[in-house]
């Protein structure tokens, strides 16, 4: 009894202090990630089409007066917002009302928020995988890829959108434990409707298939709908408030909405949307976010349908279809978009599920047997990668002619040289090759947005 009571507090002495160099990465992970999202931010002006259209409505909201109302009703040239939730247009307003209005103020708000994704990916991480180095693995992955940094860094809705809506799964999966965290899950649903309407249906979606397959108990108990139903509560009041002033504009959109809805239906049942000009766009939009680390990621997801019985690859499958499928129907023009939808609102939730995907993956690699050598594929991929750069960059100087800063070059090289690395340690079965991926793509993301070459 002695020995066994003795390894009880050995374990937990482990995992306590697992627990703390967990916390420890974390904090540095937030700080490498404040530094992304931060550094440069306020170098260039803003978007006219969609920056400067968020930066009007919250100068409204900021130089009204109290009693008028605008902070719950946002208005355009004096115009109503019907539709506009108005989360983010009154924290823009909070940020003018304290640092005035600049390009600095309108982004940092967005780039907090996409910073603080970091420390709830790394919740979802430990309810999923209950340990710490895949859970951190899955961080570096996100905080490194390419447009999580780069559409956060915009006054938009990107970045907000996207904490919210990981906040809400995050709760979701502490509720399967803990039904007081059904409160916090209807909260996220109410962030996400007032930074978005559109938005609350596919997290809907996503949170119903997820627990159907995982945790069904959950679907038949009255608490659950309780604390989902009292989190939501601010959004229904909004809705009801936007319903009692906005009665007729709202009948007439409907009315419309339902008729182009239908139209759009019938006429995108068949194979021609896939020539349009939608699909066009969200495919090239696709293609810009590629990343390196797509192809980790998929082996994470195989990994997952692999694993399908356990919790976590029952997540990973669930939110990954569904966060395709959404995109899909997007393209097909069969769900409406608003007026400053934009493809990558669509695309943008992926990139968790790919870094947890990613991560799992990598840590997998690390605790493979040293006779089991790793795929194949990946050293293939880099070294296609790298030589695309290569070729592009050739082909802009000496075709193109372009002028080529120094700088530009220097960010070229430091790619390059990430991959050729990587691919290289890769074929000689090096576990070094996780650490120069992450160090590499992160080096070069901090030279990027730190030379003024995008914001």
């Amino acid at each position: 009894m002695a020995f066994d009571t003795s390894i009880g507090k050995r374990l937990s002495n482990l995992r306590r202090q697992d627990r703390w160099w967990g916390y420890f990465y974390l904090v540095l992970l937030v700080i490498a990630a404040l530094i992304l999202f931060t550094v440069n931010l306020g170098s260039l002006p803003l978007d006219e089409l969609q920056e400067g259209t968020m930066v009007k409505i919250a100068q409204e909201i900021w130089q009204a007066p109290p009693n008028s109302w605008r902070w719950i009703f946002p208005t355009l040239s004096g115009n109503p917002e019907v539709f506009r939730p108005p989360l983010f247009p009154d924290l823009l307003a909070f940020t003018f009302n304290i640092g005035g209005v600049s390009p600095l103020t309108t982004r940092l708000p967005s780039a907090l928020l996409g910073a603080f994704s970091t420390v709830i990916l790394y919740g979802i991480g430990r309810e999923l995988f209950r340990t710490t180095a895949p859970t951190l693995l899955a961080c570096c992955v996100y905080v490194t890829f390419f447009p999580v940094i780069s559409q956060g860094r915009w006054g938009t809705l990107d970045a907000p959108l996207l904490c919210f809506e990981m906040f809400a799964l995050w709760a979701i999966l502490r509720s399967r434990r803990d039904l007081r965290w059904t409160l916090m899950t209807g909260f996220g649903f109410c962030l996400v409707g007032l930074t978005d309407n559109w938005s609350v249906l596919p997290l809907a979606v996503l949170i119903f298939l997820f627990l159907r397959w995982d945790t069904p108990r959950l679907l038949i108990c009255p608490y659950f709908y309780c604390g989902l139903i009292l989190g939501m509560m601010p959004l229904i009041a909004w809705w009801i408030a936007q319903w009692y002033f906005y009665e007729p504009i709202i009948n007439l959109w409907a009315n419309w909405q339902y008729g182009a809805f239908a139209i759009s239906l019938q006429s995108k049942l068949s194979w021609e949307w896939l020539t349009n000009q939608s699909f066009n766009r969200y495919l090239s939009t696709f293609l810009h976010y590629f990343s390196p680390w797509f192809v980790v990621a998929f082996y994470g997801l195989r990994l997952a349908w692999h694993y399908r019985n356990w919790g976590w690859a029952k997540f990973l499958l669930v939110t990954g279809s569904v966060c395709l499928f959404f995109p899909l129907l997007a393209i097909a023009n069969v769900i409406p978009l608003s007026e400053l939808a934009h493809p990558r609102w669509y695309v943008l939730p992926l990139y968790p599920i790919l870094a947890l995907a990613a991560g799992k993956q990598l840590h997998q690699l690390r605790n493979l047997p040293s006779y089991i050598g790793y795929p194949l594929t990946w050293v293939s991929v880099f070294n296609c990668f790298a030589i695309l750069l290569i070729s592009l960059a050739l082909y802009g100087k000496f075709v193109l002619k372009i002028d080529f800063d120094w700088l530009l070059l220097g960010i070229f090289g430091s790619v390059i040289m990430t991959l050729i690395a990587t691919s290289f340690l890769l074929a000689r079965r090096d576990i070094q090759f996780i650490h120069v991926l992450i160090w590499g793509n992160y080096i070069s993301l901090l030279l990027f947005f730190s030379f003024q070459y995008g914001i």
